[in-house]
């Protein structure tokens, strides 16, 4: 899948974090600590939107290593949202640090 940070046209200093994975818009934010949530601008299956949520937090928790600590998943869920026609598919990713030492 390809995944790559974009700055919408909409915004000239980015506030939000955006990506493109495979022509769709995602926006994600942390919300909390250990806590992600990903908004999928597009209207497409739940199982292509499963896909992007399950590789995004693979990725996040790739990338987060650090000196032998790193983040595991603990849940990935389909959360609802208010705003359900803007963000048909809104996740929610609930990682823990892991320290190996």
């Amino acid at each position: 899948m390809e995944i790559k940070f974009i700055i919408p046209n909409w915004e000239t200093i980015p506030t939000k974090l955006h990506l493109e994975c495979d022509g769709i818009t995602v926006l994600y934010e942390k919300v909390s600590p250990g806590i992600w949530q990903y908004r999928i601008y597009s209207d497409l299956n739940l199982e292509k939107a499963d896909e992007i949520a399950k590789e995004m937090t693979k990725r996040i928790c790739d990338e987060s290593y650090d000196h032998g600590a790193q983040y595991h998943l603990v849940s990935l869920e389909l959360v609802e949202e208010p705003d359900s026609e803007r963000y048909p598919y809104v996740y929610e990713a609930k990682l823990r640090w892991k320290d190996s030492y």
